[in-house]
Parts: C-alpha cells; structure tokens; sequence
C-alpha cells in the first residue's frame, strides 16, 4: 500500500509527462498542476517536523527505481 505522498508524487510525474507531450500554452498549466501535487508530500513532511531540503530525495528515488505502484 502507496503512503507518505507517494501517490500523490507518482501522479505528478505521470500528469508532468503528459503536459509534456501536450501542445500550446495547456502544457503550462498542466505541469504546473504537477507541481503542486508534488508540493502535498513536501507540506506533509514539514508538518511532521521532517528536514524537506535533506529528505526530498529520499521521497522520490524509491519511486523512481520500483516503477509504478
């Protein structure tokens, strides 16, 4: 089971891949959308008390080396 924001980082990567191949001033929107869903692990862990800057990588190598969920 996918938890502390990995859905929520997966799902920006996908929708951040997507604006990618998407044409015009949408593409803009799009990725932007992507990055504020990535921004909801990053409030989560600040909230925990967590050190973002240090930890950031930590969130999305795992994700990156498994694949999807």
């Amino acid at each position: 089971m996918a938890g502390a924001g990995a859905t929520e980082i997966e799902l920006g990567k996908e929708i951040a891949s997507y604006g990618e191949k998407c044409p015009g001033l949408a593409q803009y929107a799009i990725q932007k959308f992507a990055e504020s869903l990535e921004q909801l692990p990053r409030a989560i862990a600040v909230n925990a008390g967590v050190k973002v800057l240090l930890n950031a990588t930590v969130l999305l190598i795992p994700n990156t080396q498994i694949g999807t969920f």
